[in-house]
């Protein structure tokens, strides 16, 4: 983190923070009216288990967690249910190596990386009436890797 850049660092709060509060400003503003609805909110496993290298990625994904779980408070009497997922090694275009990287694959427990289908799933129960009674809940999605990943000084 000391090695951190300023401008780095309002730049992921900018983007996975605030760009994520205003929508979800906007859209719990819409569900309050029709007294209905389901949010969901993609934070990461790193919100759970940080990884020292990426403190800061860490910390606002963190703060999305906590979001989520105030948010769910504040919005259950209206009906509106707020719920994240936490996915972990998912090969994106922000991460195009994990593919390929034998590594990272063979420390997952269910053997592989994910990739973006593997969040459709989940991410239609938590919207989904299957889930009436979840909110403020976070599904983790990353084959198993929470369970085995230390962090720095932890056995």
């Amino acid at each position: 983190m000391a090695e951190t850049p300023a401008e780095t660092f309002r730049d992921l709060v900018e983007v996975n923070l605030t760009g994520t509060f205003n929508c979800l400003q906007a859209a719990s503003a819409e569900m309050r009216l029709q007294r209905a609805g389901s949010i969901v909110v993609i934070t990461s496993v790193n919100a759970l288990r940080p990884l020292p290298s990426q403190a800061v990625y860490s910390a606002t994904k963190a703060a999305l967690e906590s979001l989520v779980r105030s948010l769910a408070v504040d919005l259950a009497a209206e009906g509106v249910r707020v719920n994240a997922i936490a996915p972990g090694a998912i090969a994106t275009a922000m991460n195009p190596g994990l593919l390929n990287d034998a590594y990272m694959a063979a420390s997952i427990p269910i053997g592989r990386v994910g990739m973006p289908a593997d969040l459709v799933g989940p991410t239609l129960f938590l919207l989904s009436d299957a889930s009436a009674y979840v909110t403020g809940a976070t599904l983790v999605v990353d084959g198993g890797l929470l369970n085995v990943r230390h962090t720095a000084g932890e056995t």
